[in-house]
């Protein structure tokens, strides 16, 4: 399994409507398709001139559709780890390399033995699936959300390690690998908790740097980290001034009353609650509101508006 002049030799190859730019990959983006198929995959791809680097079918085939350094259209508004210049318009699309996987993404309902969703007035709106290919599970960054998430196939999982694998071997820029529920908290939920993303992470040495460091700077000397990203949500604890946190990413909104959405009427804006490690992990705590830290690697028109 390696790559020559840009072809993974165990893909098969799917022109796209949208063609990108060369860049460099500094991380690999994973996602999931919201379809039952592949071909449905890139159907949508193309009605809407996005595009991933590679999917994978539900049997593990892979599908390659340009060179690994040639920028897909798969992020919009994203970010992660940002060190400075954080701004609503920020996007990993050339950062990152972008596969996803066929999949439902998630359903609504699961009745009787199968998941299904249905729209406003009860209809039944897609194919249902058997109790056995789903699984209800909490999201990662808001646990009090459990939805019923397609599964991936073994498969799956299998063609992607390969994948992981040699794409880190061939592009040695890359240092990390993330979700779009990773670099768009609260705007997008791929590719859910049923991705091993820590296992990857480990496996391929992707787990990259800590993130933006700053120190807790509270008028009051305390910080709450919270379990999602509002002060409406459950505390799990307090910082407190001189408290070192390292933050991962912002969540988004897709409200303009945020105080950061100087740029209306786009439809995802940076809210003012960061995603942090507190310890040094490399892994997500909670969420701390940015006007209680020191500094944030926000452009000076966003935080002066914490």
């Amino acid at each position: 399994m390696s790559f020559a002049n840009g072809k993974y030799d165990q893909a098969t190859e799917e022109n796209l409507v949208h063609s990108g730019s060369q860049f460099v990959p500094k991380g690999i983006a994973m996602h999931y398709t919201v379809t039952d198929t592949l071909r449905n995959a890139i159907n949508a791809l193309n009605g809407r001139r996005l595009s991933y680097t590679f999917l994978i079918d539900r049997d593990g085939t892979v599908v390659q559709t340009r060179k690994p350094d040639i920028h897909a259209a798969h992020a919009g508004r994203s970010h992660w780890k940002a060190q400075s210049g954080l701004q609503n318009t920020s996007s990993l699309n050339r950062q990152s390399i972008a596969i996803s996987f066929v999949s439902r993404g998630y359903f609504g309902h699961l009745v009787n033995g199968f998941a299904y969703d249905t729209d406003a007035h009860g209809n039944i709106v897609n194919d249902e699936y058997p109790a056995s290919e789903v699984k209800r599970a909490p999201s990662l960054y808001d646990p009090g959300w459990q939805p019923i998430w397609h599964r991936y196939t073994d498969a799956q999982i299998t063609a992607a390690e390969r994948l992981v694998n040699s794409l880190a071997r061939e592009y040695p820029s890359i240092e990390e690998i993330y979700g779009h529920d990773d670099i768009s908290i609260s705007g997008k939920s791929d590719t859910g908790p049923l991705f091993p993303m820590q296992r990857f992470r480990e496996q391929f040495n992707l787990e990259g740097g800590l993130g933006f460091r700053t120190t807790i700077q509270s008028p009051d000397g305390i910080a709450e980290l919270r379990r999602g990203p509002s002060s409406r949500h459950t505390s799990l604890g307090q910082l407190h001034n001189g408290d070192t946190v390292f933050v991962r990413a912002f969540a988004y909104t897709y409200r303009n009353s945020s105080a950061l959405a100087v740029d209306r009427p786009k439809r995802r804006y940076l809210t003012g609650w960061a995603s942090v490690d507190t310890d040094g992990g490399n892994t997500h705590a909670g969420f701390v509101y940015a006007g209680l830290f020191a500094n944030t690697p926000l452009i000076n028109q966003l935080a002066n508006r914490l």
